[in-house]
């Protein structure tokens, strides 16, 4: 398997852990009616709209724009989808807390 399979398939687990072990709250279901827009503007939207704080630097999401958002998701799945290929992933540090960082690939190059 070459790195860049690796570092793809780690990427992967790591998001199904953080899905795994998100809180409850972040499995209730909300409606989403969001445009093509900064990817920021839309972080922050579904965050505010699920009472939670959003942590994250804001170079990282810094001109990255984020598709549209239209329908019923949970919080985990609003954030992956507006994350998905960003090379960016969410975290719950708390039931009210969501922590944004780069996805860091560890494989080796061999």
């Amino acid at each position: 398997m070459s790195w860049r399979n690796r570092c793809t398939f780690a990427s992967t687990a790591l998001m199904v852990v953080v899905a795994l072990s998100t809180p409850a709250l972040a499995q209730a279901k909300s409606r989403f009616d969001l445009p093509a827009q900064p990817l920021a503007d839309s972080l922050r939207t579904v965050a505010s709209q699920n009472h939670l704080n959003l942590l994250f630097d804001p170079p990282l999401v810094a001109s990255r724009s984020a598709p549209p958002l239209k329908g019923e998701y949970t919080t985990t799945q609003a954030f992956t989808l507006l994350l998905a290929g960003t090379g960016i992933y969410h975290e719950f540090l708390n039931e009210r807390t969501v922590v944004l960082a780069p996805i860091r690939c560890i494989c080796s190059r061999s």
